[in-house]
């Protein structure tokens, strides 16, 4: 099965509903398979499975833009959900398209900014080739040829990797505890799953977009005992940082050049954890972190610290020299800044050197509870310092500590 997933919100709107419409309609004609949100998820719900499985396994989607959809949460979500996809290394085609009341300056100056570096289809009122058919036709010229989608589906990127590698630690789980876990993580899921298989997968992705540390322990607690002890720890790997927002952690992947981001934590195992979250635990993701003690001579020694961790991301011996240091290439590095009591000016100052010396290095800043981001961006100098959003809470991050501890109690009760 090809299949392509519509992204809009087209209540009230004839002509966004007509274009949606004939875009499905040419889609299934043309032999694909197409899945559409018929705007059933209400404000507040829980991201629900079935539009996990459609934005985690598409090969191809439509962003339709108007204005109910610029404000919709939901598009905003499926969309970032889409570009986390393609920043991973999927070769998922998203072609948004801008319906007749939306122009390019829109989107450049909202929250789906970063579809501006995509290919726009835009619908021109009272042109001939604005019309909904013809949007239609110019929508399946931009998508690959199936017979090409097929041949490339070996392709697999980190966030189909980590879901394949979840799958792999649920086999031999029968389809009644599945059921129960899909259960815990939907709220309510009495859907009946053909396979085993595609259950093991349905739950994959519940996980994938889950937030609450306290559920997905819960649905672990009944998948405990149908899972090899040997595999509960390399699962438990997986899982922890589902709590993180999705939203916040993709913009941690370089997609474009390297990222130098401010952390709403004090916590640096946090920050390890936005950094698996966003690269969905993948191997090819390390981290060093560098924590700042204020005292005589600190700058020359704040650099010195960040040379040897820097040379640990390198793979470097500690004399080695760093001027033609970088990582492996299929690796991503990032250093985490914990400023503690140093002033931000100071910070501002290592973070500015760290990032011209080293233009391949990311760089995380730690601002501490209560979140001090916006004073960062300003007081620090770095117009270019990326703020990761939606913040986080301090409440988020105890819950999630709770949760694995947990979790590992749960693992020694099972005699991992």
């Amino acid at each position: 099965m090809v299949m392509v997933f519509i992204s809009h919100s087209s209540r009230g709107d004839a002509n966004a509903n007509a274009v949606r419409q004939a875009v499905q309609a040419a889609l299934e004609e043309k032999g694909w398979t197409v899945k559409v949100d018929m705007d059933a998820l209400q404000p507040g719900d829980d991201w629900r499975s079935v539009l996990y499985h459609w934005v985690a396994e598409c090969d191809a989607a439509v962003i339709l833009l108007s204005s109910a959809a610029m404000k919709s949460t939901w598009v905003r979500r499926e969309a970032n959900f889409l570009l986390w996809r393609r920043a991973l290394g999927s070769p998922v085609t998203l072609i948004p398209v801008l319906l007749q009341d939306i122009a390019p300056a829109d989107v450049r100056r909202s929250e789906l900014s970063q579809l501006s570096a995509l290919q726009y289809l835009v619908q021109h009122p009272g042109k001939r080739g604005g019309t909904p058919r013809r949007i239609a036709s110019r929508v399946v010229g931009l998508l690959p040829r199936i017979p090409d989608l097929v041949r490339d589906s070996a392709e697999l990127s980190r966030m189909r990797n980590w879901t394949e590698d979840i799958v792999c630690y649920l086999n031999g789980v029968p389809e009644d505890p599945l059921h129960a876990a899909a259960r815990l993580l939907t709220a309510n899921d009495d859907r009946h799953f053909p396979t085993a298989h595609e259950g093991r997968r349905c739950v994959a992705h519940q996980l994938l977009g889950h937030r609450d540390s306290e559920r997905v322990h819960e649905a672990l607690t009944r998948l405990v005992g149908k899972i090899g002890t040997a595999d509960l720890p390399r699962l438990g790997r997986l899982l922890r940082p589902v709590w993180i927002d999705a939203e916040a952690a993709r913009w941690l992947l370089p997609s474009n050049g390297r990222v130098v981001a401010a952390l709403n934590t004090a916590s640096p195992a946090t920050a390890g954890q936005y950094i698996d979250r966003a690269a969905c635990c993948s191997y090819s993701h390390w981290f060093e972190t560098v924590s700042l003690v204020a005292g005589e001579g600190q700058q020359e020694e704040f650099m010195a610290a960040c040379e040897d961790a820097i040379r640990q991301l390198a793979h470097l011996r500690e004399d080695d020299p760093l001027d033609d240091a970088e990582p492996f290439a299929n690796e991503v590095v990032y250093l985490v800044i914990d400023p503690q009591s140093v002033p931000l000016d100071d910070v501002g100052v290592l973070v500015t050197e760290l990032s011209d010396r080293f233009r391949w290095l990311n760089i995380v800043v730690l601002t501490g509870h209560p979140s001090r981001d916006h004073e960062w961006a300003a007081d620090l100098g770095l117009d270019w310092l990326k703020v990761l959003r939606p913040a986080m809470r301090a409440k988020d991050e105890s819950d999630a500590e709770r949760a694995a501890k947990a979790m590992e109690m749960l693992m020694k009760r099972a005699g991992a």
